[in-house]
Formats: structure tokens, sequence, C-alpha cells
């Protein structure tokens, strides 16, 4: 997962710093795509923790670009917020 998220958290902190904290920072991270390879649930809580830390504001999560074959949204949604 370390080097998965180093961009982002690079990316991240460059930009805080930039825009100082009176600015926003919002991130918009998506998480199972359902394609080979996407961030699992448990990657995603796990980078939602290091952007908090580097002092993000707003957090946006989505479940990946692949819609799902049921009402799976509002339920990985619920898991996410009670996980992270």
């Amino acid at each position: 997962m370390e080097n998965r998220s180093r961009l982002l958290m690079e990316i991240t902190k460059a930009v805080r710093e930039a825009i100082g904290k009176d600015c926003l920072l919002l991130v918009r991270l998506g998480l199972d795509g359902l394609l080979p390879g996407g961030l699992t649930l448990d990657e995603g809580c796990l980078a939602a923790k290091k952007l908090e830390k580097l002092g993000i504001d707003i957090l946006d999560v989505f479940k990946g670009l692949v819609p799902p074959p049921d009402a799976t949204r509002t339920c990985y949604a619920e898991r996410y917020a009670q996980n992270c």
C-alpha cells in the first residue's frame, strides 16, 4: 500500500503547503471499482487516515467506475463509515 499511495500523498502534501491552512483541500478517492488491482476497503481506510494526517478538509469517496449489479453502494458506504 505504501508504494501505491506515495504519489497521492506527495501531491496532497505539496498542495496543502502551497495553498496554506486557510483554503479547503478536497481529495477524491475511488475504491473497489470491481477491477483487478483496485483499492480495497481496507486500503481506502489506510489512505484516508494518511490523508487526514496531511491536513485534508474533505474526503470524497466513491465506489469506482463500474456500477455494481445490485444495491451494494449503500452497504459499501455504511461499511466504510463504520470501519474508518
